[in-house]
């Protein structure tokens, strides 16, 4: 049975047991790999190099990721400004 690939609609030939054409899947792992290097890269260029190094060596220390360092930050700093609005600090 011949499927079509569910990104091109190109026919499969059958073989391997994706849903995707060789192309698209080609073109999904090269997203998968690069993006997160991508999005790295764009949030430490409005960084000073001070502050780009601190946060490299607190992710090589907590042994995470950029993302979840981050995530982590900004979720610290919302809790923070929310209490301090609601009269709690």
């Amino acid at each position: 049975m011949i499927t079509k690939c569910t990104t091109c609609s190109k026919e499969l030939s059958g073989r391997g047991k994706s849903n995707l054409c060789q192309r698209c899947r080609a073109r999904v792992l090269m997203v998968d790999r690069w993006s997160p290097k991508i999005e790295t890269d764009v949030v430490l260029k409005h960084l000073d190099s001070d502050v780009t190094a601190w946060l490299k060596n607190e992710v090589t220390k907590s042994k995470s990721s950029l993302s979840v360092m981050i995530s982590s930050i900004i979720e610290d700093a919302y809790h923070e400004e929310f209490e301090l609005c609601n009269g709690k600090l």
